[in-house]
């Protein structure tokens, strides 16, 4: 019995020997050993988001899938960015076993890492390879230097989908199974479900290897003689089945995708997507590395964060011996690999202002996959199958020459060259601790008492780090089971947060009612409505006023008007903030507007301001902010001038501090 245990473990001790090296080369020293989480403050946390909130829906505490309260009152909020459906009954699992939302995201992310692994490995060995170039392929795809840096984009991290759907693709070449069709058609429904992004690039990897076969047929390599071409015309109707509804799956998702689109106006740039295309350059950039970080030091290019490509020297080696086999030997896997890694490499490169990629971008949804240089994730498959091919080859060869102890020592020199590669990567992190900090800043200072239905906004500083304060509104306001006005994703509503290419300093949140109300064609009183259920939360770096003082409320601007729509009449105001400094009033002062009518024949003296209406408690500079208030028009007929007014309550009055009011003439005529 200890003898059987001993042979299965010799068998397998590649893989647990990369397994450990996955482990303590990056899994701890990347999370600090369950202390930290990969990656910043800022994608990082809007993944947990997304987790968490499928997490609440699963246990009934979200009401709508698709419309997680952020973004608030927008819907469908979930389809601006990736909605990791197929991740999240993982970080699920770890929630409902009891780990908090920040354990629970380092188990999703520690179970996703190996999970690519595991699954590499395994389809290596169904295409026959040896234990030890399995391990290797698994671990170059799982863990080589591209995939360790876009940590923090963590919603790439699930992709065990593509080399389960390749390898499927190579049994298909081996056996002619039809069965095999079925299964990759379920895998790349299964990818676009972990990441629309991969997903999408594993479609182009598909269509890549297809193109490689019809390549390689036409050069009649051995092992590969049409047969598998034809074996569609052998389906059964269940594998039909499959395929059709692993094709609807994925209609659907992105059909979801499309209607939410249009109805916001999403769109990108060629430009904005020209600008990520990889360059000669990209692929010796490797800043993150002790290792190789000199290579790219010279190199500028946009977005630098997302041209790390660099694979590494080892990775690039036994590649190019594999390719150099793989052409000798006239390997097909082999051959495939390389024809598809010419295709991606070709197909997205940029050179100054040209790009094939170009012609692809009229496509429809091609455009709004923006960050084209990631598709190394999927590349890393075929590159790590090529030294695979490399190394099998190698052990081959000096077995037959009876050196097998050699083979020992190849594996040696690729295991620490490996090794050296990933204990020289330094990982970004952000401690735990951090995570909580920022949600406690937010709840000491919620007010005691708060509004019905209410509304959380936590007011952003802007600057370079806007998005963190967005963040902290949006995980609190989850904690709490609130809707909030904040936001952050790979889209906005429109008129929602952007000015230009600019963010705005201390937004106030009218500014982001305005823009639902817009965009949903409201009528006038929704504002007012919202206002009353805000808990607004002031941002330190904008201050708090006091005391308004003359030169700020002199530089308001007002304006006036009156309509008669449906259960009018409204009166419009609108104030200007044209002064450089945005300004938070306090919840025991704040900023109110106010009205009142002046007949033709009184001075403003004589009448009074009396009626009130709140308004936001924070006005950014430059800020608009608008009110529409239903009023009761004087009893009287005559000509009258409807006047607005701001008053910081119990402190001044804007007019007596230099405001000039706004108004409009009104003619009060009844029969």
């Amino acid at each position: 019995m200890l003898m059987v245990v001993a042979i299965k473990f010799r068998a397998e001790l590649p893989f647990i020997l990369f397994l450990l090296l996955a482990v303590f080369g990056y899994l701890m020293p990347a999370t600090a050993w369950f202390s930290s989480i990969p990656g910043d403050l800022g994608d990082s946390r809007f993944n947990s988001f997304i987790l968490e909130h499928f997490y609440a829906w699963l246990v009934g505490a979200a009401e709508s899938l698709w419309s997680p309260m952020f973004f608030y009152p927008f819907e469908d909020a979930l389809a601006f960015s990736d909605n990791l459906f197929g991740s999240a009954p993982i970080y699920a699992l770890f929630r409902l076993v009891g780990f908090g939302r920040e354990g629970g995201y380092l188990g999703w992310f520690v179970c996703g890492a190996l999970l690519n692994y595991v699954f590499t490995y395994y389809a290596l060995q169904r295409l026959c390879f040896s234990k030890f170039s399995s391990a290797f392929c698994g671990f170059v795809f799982g863990f080589a230097l591209p995939a360790l840096v876009l940590e923090s984009h963590a919603q790439l991290m699930y992709r065990f989908a593509i080399p389960l759907a390749v390898s499927e693709i190579g049994v298909l070449i081996r056996d002619g199974h039809s069965r095999s069709v079925a299964r990759t058609a379920f895998f790349v429904a299964l990818q676009f479900y972990f990441s629309i992004y991969l997903g999408v690039f594993l479609v182009a990897l598909v269509v890549a290897i297809f193109v490689s076969l019809l390549l390689i047929y036409w050069f009649k390599w051995r092992g590969l003689e049409g047969g598998c071409f034809y074996v569609f015309r052998q389906m059964s109707w269940r594998e039909i089945a499959v395929v059709v509804s692993s094709l609807l799956a994925v209609v659907v998702l992105l059909g979801k995708y499309m209607l939410v689109a249009r109805a916001y106006g999403f769109s990108r740039s060629p430009a904005d997507v020209i600008s990520m295309l990889p360059t000669m350059g990209s692929y010796l950039i490797q800043d993150f590395s002790s290792l190789y970080s000199f290579l790219g030091e010279s190199i500028f290019v946009e977005m630098r964060q997302e041209h790390q490509l660099f694979v590494g020297a080892g990775v690039v080696f036994f590649a190019f011996f594999g390719a150099w086999v793989a052409v000798r030997d006239r390997v097909v896997i082999g051959g495939v690999c390389i024809l598809v890694l010419a295709i991606v490499f070709f197909a997205t490169l940029r050179v100054g202002d040209f790009s094939i990629y170009k012609m692809f971008l009229y496509l429809p949804g091609v455009s709004s996959v923006r960050a084209v240089s990631r598709i190394i994730l999927v590349v890393l498959f075929p590159l790590g199958a090529l030294g695979a091919i490399g190394i099998d080859r190698c052990s081959c060869f000096l077995s037959s020459r009876g050196w097998g102890w050699l083979k020992y020592v190849v594996f040696c020199f690729v295991f620490v060259v490996l090794s050296a590669e990933t204990f020289t990567y330094s990982s970004y992190t952000t401690p735990v601790s951090e995570w909580l900090v920022r949600k406690e800043r937010i709840l000491n200072v919620l007010p005691n008492v708060w509004p019905n239905s209410p509304v959380l906004y936590v007011q952003t500083a802007g600057g370079a780090s806007w998005y963190l304060d967005e963040l902290d509104g949006m995980i609190v306001a989850q904690d709490l089971r609130l809707p909030t006005l904040n936001g952050y994703s790979g889209n906005f509503p429109p008129g929602y947060l952007l000015v230009g290419e600019d963010v705005r300093n201390c937004l106030s949140p009218q500014n982001r009612i305005d823009a639902y109300r817009e965009h949903a064609a409201l009528a006038p009183g929704f504002e007012a409505l919202m206002l009353e259920r805000l808990v607004v939360v002031p941002s330190l770096a904008c201050g708090v006023v006091r005391r308004v003082v003359p030169s700020v409320a002199a530089a308001f601007v007002a304006k006036a008007s009156l309509s008669q729509e449906i259960g009018g009449p409204w009166l419009h105001a609108e104030f200007e903030n044209r002064s450089e400094r945005p300004l938070a009033f306090p919840a025991n002062s704040p900023l109110r507007m106010s009205w009142r009518f002046i007949p033709a024949s009184a001075s403003s003296e004589e009448i009074g301001w009396l009626p009130r209406h709140d308004l936001p408690l924070i006005v950014g500079a430059g800020d608009r902010i608008k009110a529409d208030v239903k009023i009761d028009m004087p009893s009287a007929n005559g000509e009258y001038r409807l006047e607005v007014t701001l008053v910081q309550e119990g402190v001044a009055w804007f007019d007596d501090l230099g405001m000039k009011v706004g108004g409009v003439s009104v003619n009060v005529s009844r029969e």
